[in-house]
């Protein structure tokens, strides 16, 4: 890891960096004192996910009562899994630029909610578990929160490609989750970074990028994230300080990890609409396993069929052409099948990637996933 300057301020601050994921999100932080050097503190133990210490991430997901009351955000939804109110996820989509097209099942809101209020009420949640993990992990951290919660500077991240508007909602949100006031001050207290750029100093901290940072190397980093792909490329122009100048403007592609499930389901939707397990419960059922599972473990080399759970072990059924098979619970998939949901996405990320690429010399890649 590269050391960081030392804080040159004349006063203590604390930052807080929230992402805001289509699928999942995160958050850290860290203080700001004169003379030292800065450490940053990612949040784990969310509110739901408590026994997981090491998940820094969270899912992306709010319960409503049909009022439009709030129930739950995030991991802690799952404990009200019979709950009859209203589910919404991948809210982030709908702030997308409109020349932007997706694939995706549309948002559901709650009543008398709009975009800006469900990102209101996430960004409160996150900013809630980001008050309790100071609390719990640094000595005398309720006093540190108290005294430097008031003039908390936030750093909000969006994908490449969006801007002034997406930026207004999003601050607009904060507002009114109470994370800054609604004043000049208050304002100047967010600040904004694409995806592409926090993804490159995600890469330097973690130290994947700490041989790359030559002056004149050009590096491309790829975000692969569950809504978008985001590609950027920069030349590096100084090391001490780190300065970077853009190669191209940066790319944003809607087919993030979100879509490879969508486009599965789809397929299995169809393959099985004739029978029960075409009903909406066995694909819920079949769309979180091939989430959790299937494709964070599926790779090229995989050979034969694979066998994701889409009931229980009592189920069973073969179709009499063959091409639909379910044993205990476990529906039969081929491997090409998986392959087509995500062959565009993979297609998108090449091509991506390629546009960055320069025509002469050679350029260091980066990817996060």
């Amino acid at each position: 890891m590269l050391h960081r300057s030392t804080y040159s301020g004349s006063e203590a601050k604390l930052v807080i960096a929230i992402d805001i994921g289509t699928t999942f999100s995160g958050a850290s932080y860290t203080f700001l004192r004169p003379g030292e050097e800065p450490r940053i503190f990612d949040v784990t133990g969310y509110k739901g996910q408590e026994n997981r210490e090491s998940n820094s991430k969270v899912p992306s997901v709010l319960l409503y009562k049909e009022d439009g009351t709030l129930v739950a955000c995030g991991a802690e939804t799952k404990r009200f899994k019979n709950h009859n109110g209203i589910r919404t996820k991948m809210f982030k989509l709908e702030l997308r630029p409109p020349s932007q097209k997706i694939d995706v099942p549309q948002v559901e809101l709650p009543q008398g909610k709009a975009v800006v209020d469900v990102l209101s009420d996430f960004l409160g949640y996150i900013h809630d578990c980001v008050r309790t993990r100071v609390g719990k992990t640094h000595v005398d951290g309720d006093k540190i929160w108290d005294s430097l919660r008031g003039s908390a500077h936030f750093v909000l991240s969006h994908p490449n490609g969006w801007g002034s508007r997406q930026q207004k909602i999003m601050r607009k949100a904060a507002i009114l989750a109470g994370l800054v006031p609604d004043t000049p001050e208050g304002n100047e207290r967010i600040e904004f970074v694409t995806e592409g750029e926090a993804s490159f100093h995600w890469c330097v901290e973690q130290a994947i990028a700490e041989d790359a940072l030559k002056e004149d190397t050009r590096i491309v980093v790829a975000d692969s994230g569950g809504g978008t792909i985001d590609v950027s490329s920069f030349t590096v122009t100084t090391t001490k300080p780190l300065r970077l100048k853009e190669m191209r403007a940066p790319d944003c592609a809607l087919e993030g990890s979100i879509t490879v499930t969508e486009r599965f389901v789809n397929s299995m939707r169809s393959k099985l609409r004739s029978t029960k397990y075409g009903d909406d419960d066995y694909m819920e059922t079949l769309c979180e396993e091939f989430d959790d599972e299937t494709k964070c473990l599926f790779c090229d080399q995989d050979e034969g069929a694979l066998y994701i759970q889409i009931g229980l072990r009592r189920d069973h059924y073969h179709d009499e052409n063959n091409l639909c098979n379910i044993e205990f619970g476990l529906l039969e998939v081929h491997r090409e099948e998986v392959v087509q949901a995500f062959e565009p996405s993979v297609k998108a990320i090449v091509k991506a990637i390629r546009n960055h690429l320069p025509k002469e010399g050679n350029a260091v890649c980066l990817s996060q996933r």
